[in-house]
């Protein structure tokens, strides 16, 4: 709130200002949650979720995958009706990718699945 508002903790000399240590821990949080996957068990969740996509979710996987892989930074739109298996394509993508130890944040632009 301080942020949007133009201002900081700084601007009120009547509180102390926190560690810088604990600031910068706060702000990997995130970071710091992704690097502590556990690397074998992402492994056997895309072995488990891989066994079981059909022919166009495999295309998909193996375009991202290759774009991860050749850092093309492409970018792809998976259009589909619901119950057509984007989540299962998303979660199998991510856990592949975790369990080669890239990190790996989802996120939502729009849609419901942004609430």
């Amino acid at each position: 709130l301080l942020k949007e508002n133009d201002q900081s903790l700084a601007d009120y000399p009547d509180i102390s200002l926190p560690d810088d240590s604990i600031l910068t821990q706060i702000s990997n949080t995130v970071l710091m949650q992704e690097l502590s996957y556990d690397t074998q068990q992402e492994n056997e969740t895309h072995t488990e979720l891989f066994a079981s996509m059909n022919q166009d979710q495999k295309m998909v996987y193996h375009a991202v995958l290759q774009s991860v892989d050749k850092q093309s930074g492409q970018l792809f739109f998976v259009n589909a009706a619901g119950g057509t298996g984007k989540t299962y394509l998303y979660r199998t993508i991510i856990a592949k990718l975790r369990s080669t130890n890239k990190v790996v944040i989802p996120v939502a632009s729009s849609g419901v699945a942004a609430l």
